[in-house]
């Protein structure tokens, strides 16, 4: 991942699974940020494993709603292609081991 700041535009908790069961625990496991290149304007979600989520939900909805717009920087990201039995295609999967805000990311464009 060469890009160093994107936009974020959503996230949500990630679980734990019980691979005996198939079945969702209610372990937190993490959370999946939704995010946008700004170069190429592609969409992606980026999986983290770190129990603390980066804002509150609803303040990022809330700056959202205003037009306002809360870019991010991610650490160690990584993207892994894999076979997709269901899509039959390729896919990216990304991770990260950090995510962090950036202030006055706009000076960067």
């Amino acid at each position: 991942v060469e890009e160093k700041v994107y936009l974020l535009l959503d996230f949500s908790p990630t679980y734990e699974y019980d691979s005996e069961n198939n079945k969702r625990t209610d372990k937190l496991n993490g959370y999946a940020y939704v995010l946008v290149n700004t170069n190429s304007f592609d969409k992606f979600t980026v999986k983290i494993k770190e129990k603390k989520q980066l804002m509150n939900h609803d303040a990022l909805i809330e700056k959202r709603e205003k037009g306002e717009k809360v870019f991010v920087e991610l650490t160690d990201a990584t993207v892994r292609a894999y076979w997709s039995s269901v899509n039959k295609e390729y896919l990216d999967s990304f991770k990260a081991s950090g995510l962090s805000l950036v202030d006055n990311a706009v000076d960067l464009f």
